[in-house]
């Protein structure tokens, strides 16, 4: 493997020092734990492969998938979706002492990431979704059909040192028609209900409240400059293209000027769940892109094993 490459890559990524250390660390642990096992056991066919699926003729969904392959031993294609976690709480004191903070083990994370919105939109693109492969030659989109999608899930620990989650053997998900479905009506919901908002003409999409604070603690950047003083900042109602899955829109055919369209990714879906408004001024582009320690610890670990796994399918290919 050409540690070069691997370093170049992460030193690419626009962001602190201390992110690219950090991120550094933990692409050194998954290459040291995967490298061998993944060249041996997977055929790479893609590396952070973009996707689009129209599912109506004005609602369009995109996003990037970590990893395609072949399981060469089952022989069935797989999608590979890696993540990375903050280190979990351990009980200090009391009966529970030396036990997860309940939220916080290994089961409960491989659970709640089996069944979040991002994996199961993943899925349905390995179903009738559209990847766009981009190579040295130039670019071409293919489609993919496969009936029931199997998705595996990693995770590792901003810990020190890291650790990976599941311990032992991968977590791989099948995910069935019946939840695929429900996945696209899921989608089209949520694309009505932003229509709809849209069409009305009326600002704001939604008023300041709980929901100003996510699940991890981080206040929306919107809430003091914008939504608290019930300013109603106005972009030119397009679709920002600053989503990592809108590499795709280019290929999709989609028509931005289209007072119909409707562009959904994971993060955008997540987003619109918390508060329209937040959808509304995000993928419009409007103030300043969301910032944090670990996102930009998550872009360098993405940056430094996506090289790895592209340096993996080029040397399957020369075979």
């Amino acid at each position: 493997m050409n540690s070069q490459r691997i370093l170049d890559a992460i030193t690419a990524c626009d962001v602190s020092p201390s992110a690219k250390e950090n991120g550094a660390e933990l692409v050194d642990s998954w290459i040291e734990r995967y490298y061998e096992h993944d060249k041996a056991a997977f055929r790479v066919l893609a590396v952070e492969s973009p996707f689009f699926m129209w599912l109506d003729a004005h609602t369009l969904a995109v996003g990037m998938q970590d990893l395609r392959y072949t399981d060469i031993a089952n022989e069935t294609v797989e999608g590979g979706e890696w993540k990375t976690k903050k280190e979990p709480g351990i009980v200090k004191s009391g009966p529970r002492r030396g036990q997860f903070y309940k939220g916080d083990s290994p089961e409960e994370w491989v659970e709640e990431i089996s069944n979040s919105t991002q994996v199961k939109i993943y899925a349905l693109a390995m179903r009738e979704g559209t990847y766009v492969h981009i190579g040295p030659d130039g670019a071409y989109t293919a489609d993919s059909r496969i009936a029931n999608p199997r998705i595996r899930v990693r995770c590792v620990l901003k810990s020190s040192p890291p650790q990976h989650w599941p311990e032992k053997d991968d977590a791989v998900f099948k995910y069935p028609p019946e939840l695929l479905d429900l996945t696209r009506d899921a989608l089209l919901v949520r694309a009505a209900a932003i229509r709809g908002a849209r069409a009305s003409g009326r600002l704001p999409w939604a008023l300041p409240g709980l929901h100003c604070i996510n699940k991890f603690g981080r206040v929306c950047r919107f809430l003091e400059d914008s939504c608290r003083e019930g300013k109603r900042p106005t972009g030119d109602g397009k679709h920002s293209l600053t989503d990592p899955g809108s590499v795709a829109i280019q290929y999709s055919g989609a028509d931005l000027n289209d007072p119909q369209l409707v562009i959904l990714s994971s993060s955008s879906y997540q987003n619109s769940s918390q508060c329209l408004e937040l959808y509304r001024q995000d993928t419009e582009g409007i103030g300043p892109a969301e910032e944090s320690e670990n996102l930009d610890i998550g872009k360098v670990f993405h940056a430094g094993v996506g090289a790895m796994y592209s340096q993996i399918l080029e040397e399957q290919n020369e075979q």
